[in-house]
């Protein structure tokens, strides 16, 4: 039971996003009402502030990422973007619809900051990139890999039907 209240949670703060998604921030009031709770049942079993909602949310996007990206082996011989694409993308799937609001609100400013961290890991660790023949700093190279990773996911996830 105590799961299905914190998905009300959520899902209410995810309605209020999408019906004001210029909005910042939403009062517990705002999420209890929407979720159809009391704004103490929330504070007192679930979430301690909205903030702790947003966390909850990355963290449940981001949870079923570990083991993927601990059993990539870089010498395997797979190519990193096909392994990215047969088994992350379809991850990122299940939650489209909490991404779609991340990307498309104010409720969560540092998401994109946030998801490009998580990638920069995976990539400086998985991919060789040959800064020399680019011309330009490793980091700068890692970075434009990133964020093209990360517009990818926001171009895709963003449709009104993505594709599985």
């Amino acid at each position: 039971m105590p799961q299905d209240t914190r998905d009300k949670v959520v899902n209410a703060l995810i309605e209020l996003a999408e019906q004001n998604p210029e909005k910042s921030y939403f009062t517990f009031s705002e999420i209890a009402k929407q979720a159809g709770l009391s704004r103490q049942a929330i504070y007192k079993k679930h979430f301690s502030n909205v903030e702790d909602i947003i966390q909850y949310i990355r963290q449940t996007i981001m949870t079923p990422f570990l083991p993927l990206y601990e059993s990539y082996e870089e010498g395997n011989g797979e190519n990193p973007f096909c392994f990215f694409a047969q088994h992350m993308i379809p991850t990122l799937y299940e939650h489209r619809k909490w991404m779609k609001v991340l990307y498309t609100t104010a409720i969560d400013p540092f998401w994109s900051d946030y998801l490009s961290t998580f990638f920069t890991q995976w990539v400086v660790q998985n991919l060789e990139i040959d800064s020399k023949k680019l011309g330009i700093p490793k980091e700068m190279a890692t970075e434009i890999v990133v964020r093209w990773i990360n517009s990818l996911i926001e171009i895709w996830i963003i449709k009104e039907e993505p594709m599985p």
